[in-house]
């Protein structure tokens, strides 16, 4: 003896506004291995309709489940955003800041030591210059400069800032050491995060 669905039996208790609602989530039953047949007093064509505005609202609810999926990464570093998640893997590691005994992945380079992240941010914010010159130079040790590395929200006192954007910053040498200095997008990726607080975000 076949019993018949306890959906399909309380359907026909409902009042007839419920039967489009009702005509939708049979098509959502017959998926799971449900009742398949439209509600009593529905036609079967209604069933096509609600099918398509269900699709239309499923549709609906993934683009904005992709538009959130999409801030969210956003907020914790989208590439170019100025986070200092972005910033660690774009520009201190995607340039080779952090790699080689005398880059950052010792402290020969500055007394700055750059091999992870979240030591990165330690080394950075709030933390005084200690850097010697590797090499003759007019420019003074940054050690002797009394200079911040990172000014939460001072770009300009901040000298992380200073030797992205100058070619002669007060003190050392500009960074990155050799070749061209980081493209204006990148020291204002910096600048900004350094402006909005320079979190570890």
């Amino acid at each position: 003896m076949v019993l018949p669905s306890p959906l399909a039996t309380r359907s026909a208790s409902f009042p007839r506004s419920f039967a489009g609602g009702l005509a939708g989530l049979s098509v959502a039953l017959a998926a799971c291995g449900g009742d398949t047949d439209p509600p009593p007093e529905q036609p079967a064509a209604a069933t096509g309709s609600v099918t398509a505005g269900a699709a239309a609202i499923s549709g609906r609810a993934g683009a904005a489940a992709t538009t959130a999926g999409r801030a969210a990464a956003g907020a914790a570093g989208t590439r170019g955003s100025p986070t200092f998640s972005a910033i660690f893997q774009e520009i201190i590691v995607g340039t080779g800041c952090n790699g080689g005994p005398t880059c950052h992945a010792s402290t020969a380079a500055g007394q700055l030591k750059m091999t992870l992240k979240n030591d990165a941010y330690a080394a950075l914010v709030g933390v005084q210059a200690m850097g010697v010159n590797l090499v003759m130079t007019a420019s003074p040790a940054c050690k002797d400069s009394m200079l911040a590395r990172v000014v939460a929200g001072d770009p300009s006192s901040s000298l992380l800032y200073e030797k992205v954007s100058s070619t002669m910053p007060a003190c050392g040498g500009k960074m990155p050491p050799n070749g061209a200095m980081l493209a204006p997008e990148k020291i204002e990726q910096i600048r900004t995060w350094i402006m909005n607080g320079a979190r570890n975000d």
